[in-house]
């Protein structure tokens, strides 16, 4: 459920929802309080919602990967730009209509991918005055080190691979 609150600022009424979670239609009903026998205005106001889902990868260096930012729940397209640390990234490829599930989908394809935190900025174009929002995607680089023996016939033999990240976390091996 959303909390609701009513402002004003001279002749602008903003109503603010907490959590919105579905979208919603509002009415805003204007009525004379100096004529009040005056017919009143009433008109429709939209607050539509969206899902962002991104989907972040571990990576070995030079491992050419994907991230992906899917977004759900819309009746138009939004515009997807995506960042890190702060600098606007190329090379992005976004669906350019939303499919018939109501999602578009946003790629980001490295082929020297970076370790980092990664941003899928949504904006929409049905709402230009609506805020942009912020998504995390991350991307982890594992490293490898390995341990090659060479060994006489017939006796045994020891191999290693270590890998590691950032994370300190065990990947599968």
């Amino acid at each position: 459920s959303s909390g609701y609150a009513t402002t004003s600022t001279g002749s602008e009424y903003m109503l603010s929802m907490d959590n919105l979670s579905t979208d919603s239609m509002f009415y805003c009903i204007v009525q004379s309080t100096q004529y009040p026998t005056s017919s009143s205005g009433n008109t429709t106001i939209s607050a539509s919602v969206y899902v962002v889902t991104t989907e972040s990868r571990e990576v070995t260096a030079s491992t050419a990967t994907t991230l992906t930012c899917r977004i759900s729940d819309l009746t138009s397209v939004v515009t997807v730009t995506w960042k890190k640390d702060g600098d606007v990234q190329s090379g992005v490829v976004t669906d350019s209509s939303v499919d018939s599930r109501g999602e578009q989908t946003s790629r980001l394809p490295m082929t020297n991918p970076v370790d980092g935190t990664y941003i899928c900025v949504t904006k929409s174009t049905l709402y230009p005055s609506s805020p942009e929002f912020e998504t995390e995607a991350y991307l982890y680089l594992l490293t490898m080190e390995v341990s090659s023996v060479e060994v006489l016939v017939n006796t045994a033999a020891v191999v290693t691979c270590t890998v590691g990240n950032e994370r300190d976390q065990k990947p599968t091996v």
